[in-house]
């Protein structure tokens, strides 16, 4: 996984919504991985990380759900709303950075 808070932000700013159309969200990164059955399978409108394990809320992600996708050389990064998803394209092995909640919101939280 990438650690490099510039590039994680960058690809929160990037695919911070979610746009209309599915090449503006570069989906078709994720194209090959599928093809090749290397990681990914396409389960109806979910994509399926075959390297995370079954218990993980990570493992199947709704398809609509996904903001976009980045190549980052060695990386793809999913991102979603809250959190990215890296899969490491040679050895498939997936991490997931998730985003920080803001003192703000959790002082909101707190209220209700």
């Amino acid at each position: 996984m990438t650690t490099d808070s510039q590039i994680i932000k960058s690809l929160y700013k990037r695919f911070g919504r979610r746009p209309s159309t599915l090449d503006e969200r570069c989906l078709y990164l994720l194209a090959d991985m599928i093809v090749e059955q290397r990681g990914l399978e396409l389960d109806g409108e979910n994509i399926v990380f075959t390297t995370v394990d079954e218990a993980s809320p990570f493992r199947s992600i709704p398809l609509d759900n996904i903001n976009g996708v980045a190549d980052l050389g060695g990386l793809l990064a999913v991102v979603l709303h809250s959190s990215i998803i890296f899969l490491n394209k040679t050895t498939l092995a997936a991490s997931v950075h998730i985003r920080p909640v803001s003192r703000l919101a959790s002082l909101l939280c707190r209220r209700h």
